[in-house]
């Protein structure tokens, strides 16, 4: 039996799935061979990996390793290397000028408990209260700011927009042109009435709030939504009771795939 088998576990030899352990272990040594210098420990309740001492940071697994488990076993390396990039990222600085990060300003739409919880694990890792400006859209979701990277998207603070001079509002406009400029594609039309987003590139959700993109799309009485998932914005009528019903199976399969965001649809308006 060679190197690469042994100690895997029965569920990684009949499925080629790491298990949650093994999937920490793998990505918290990929990092330390990228250059990590500070010790790096397993939070197995909580599934992400933590930084002790002055540094104290926390980096969540359970997007990440949903998304790994779900690619294709030739290209886990590249999904990996990019994991790694994004730990690194985080410790870059946004810039301090306006000017110098418009063009790079994008909205993010989440689910609005992802704010919550991250708040509450901060009291209770005794982390700095950060205060990450957001607005709240159809009750369960929540669009905020990120600052676009090529290898990691990193959230906007308050004091970011401080530096900046700017408001929420003044910065989301300016995020919401940039996504607009990147989303010309034609959207997938596989069954009649019901419009999917195309791109795949982890900002299909948030064009959720990019209306007169969806208000664009013909559809049986007023548009509906979903964002089962950040590659997936699923648009169809209500009064297309055939389109509803396709809707809720795409949304269903896509919740199965990695960074899950909600299983609720949304009526749009301008």
């Amino acid at each position: 039996m060679n190197g690469q088998v042994t100690g895997m576990s029965l569920f990684d030899k009949l499925f080629g799935q790491p298990g949650k352990k093994k999937f920490a272990r793998l990505l918290s040594d990929a990092i330390r061979q990228a250059g990590e210098t500070v010790a790096i420990r397993y939070d197995a309740e909580a599934f992400r990996l933590v930084v002790e001492g002055e540094e104290k940071r926390f980096f969540n697994l359970a997007n990440v390793y949903r998304e790994y488990c779900a690619t294709p076993s030739a290209k886990r390396g590249r999904a990996l290397r990019h994991y790694v990039r994004s730990w690194f990222a985080n410790r870059k600085r946004i810039p301090a000028s306006f000017e110098d990060v418009v063009l790079d300003l994008l909205p993010a739409v989440r689910n609005r408990c992802q704010f919550e919880i991250t708040r509450l694990r901060a009291q209770a890792d005794g982390l700095p209260l950060l205060e990450w400006p957001h607005r709240v859209i159809a009750d369960h979701l929540t669009v905020s700011l990120v600052y676009a990277l090529p290898e990691a998207m990193m959230q906007v603070r308050q004091q970011n927009l401080s530096d900046w001079g700017r408001s929420l509002e003044e910065a989301l406009d300016a995020a919401c042109d940039n996504l607009r400029q990147v989303s010309h594609d034609q959207w997938d039309n596989s069954c009649p009435g019901v419009w999917v987003s195309p791109w795949r590139d982890n900002r299909d959700a948030s064009r959720l709030v990019l209306t007169d993109l969806l208000q664009a799309h013909h559809v049986k009485g007023d548009h509906v939504a979903m964002v089962p998932n950040r590659d997936t914005l699923i648009v169809t009528g209500s009064g297309d009771e055939a389109g509803l019903a396709h809707m809720a199976m795409l949304a269903e399969e896509a919740l199965d795939h990695g960074r899950p965001i909600s299983c609720l649809a949304f009526l749009v308006f301008v």
